[in-house]
């Protein structure tokens, strides 16, 4: 019995734990239309790759896209900013962002550990983090095996390839995923309740702009660059939201055991210190 439930009438006692069970279920049928909705998604992206696969070749309007975006002279300025995604998701760059973020949260953690705060909610971040990007990359790998799509090709249409071509299938856009995976999950930490509390939240702000603009401009970088086709960054943002989707409800059904691991943690440190 909790320390409410002593000080209360037997009254007020049932009325808090019929609260307590309507919560409950409410959290759970939510959870449950989140996961159906999650499951339709899985089985019309699915059938976009079958699709894919049967009609490897451009549609019209990718072309005509393509060709479209490729025509528009920038300036050198603006063409070098819209290029910038591309170049941020090339592999070495990728890996020492994540590897500065993923440092920056076990340092987070350790600080954490000696400050007696919440250093479990770090290592959760970092592990989640680590996680959905290495699973992203790897089901996205996957995909555009199974599904075969060709590349873009200056040689086989008009257009022009401003980039290396990487010896991998189009189908879906492995960098448009990546963004939204690995952007789109920081920007989820960035409003869960404890970085919300934060005094310095607001800091964040451009942090969170620069993610959102990335998310949305690496799709006209992958076509201006010549290394997608319109569909498949379109199959890039379908996979990166149902990946994002699926580790965004782990993370909620994690976040509360890390919580009581943190509580049992806190006590056992707690009566170290009143033995010693």
């Amino acid at each position: 019995m909790s320390a409410t439930e002593r000080t209360s009438g037997p009254f007020q006692v049932a009325q808090t734990r019929a609260t307590e069970s309507t919560r409950h279920q409410q959290v759970r049928a939510h959870w449950k239309i989140e996961l159906a909705l999650w499951v339709v998604g899985v089985i019309i992206f699915l059938l976009t790759c079958m699709g894919m696969h049967m009609h490897p070749r451009p549609f019209s309007f990718d072309l005509s896209i393509m060709q479209t975006i490729q025509s528009w002279h920038l300036g050198s300025v603006l063409d070098a900013i819209v290029r910038l995604p591309s170049v941020l998701d090339d592999p070495l760059w990728s890996i020492v962002l994540l590897s500065s973020w993923l440092i920056f949260l076990l340092v987070g953690a350790i600080w954490a550990w000696f400050a007696h705060r919440r250093a479990l909610t770090w290592l959760q971040n970092a592990l989640f983090l680590v996680a959905i990007v290495a699973s992203g990359s790897g089901v996205n790998t996957l995909l555009d095996i199974l599904v075969g799509r060709p590349r873009p090709l200056a040689k086989m249409y008009p257009i022009h390839n401003y980039e290396a071509i990487v010896p991998f299938p189009s189908y879906p856009s492995g960098h448009v995923a990546h963004d939204v995976i690995y952007y789109g999950f920081l920007l989820y930490l960035s409003q869960t309740e404890p970085v919300r509390r934060w005094k310095y939240y607001r800091w964040l702000l451009p942090l969170q702009i620069l993610a959102v603009i990335e998310i949305l401009l690496i799709s006209y970088s992958r076509i201006l660059m010549g290394g997608h086709w319109p569909t498949d960054v379109l199959g890039g943002y379908f996979e990166g939201v149902l990946w994002l989707g699926l580790f965004i409800f782990l993370y909620r059904w994690a976040t509360p055991l890390q919580e009581k691991w943190q509580q049992r943690l806190n006590q056992k440190r707690g009566a170290r210190h009143q033995h010693a």
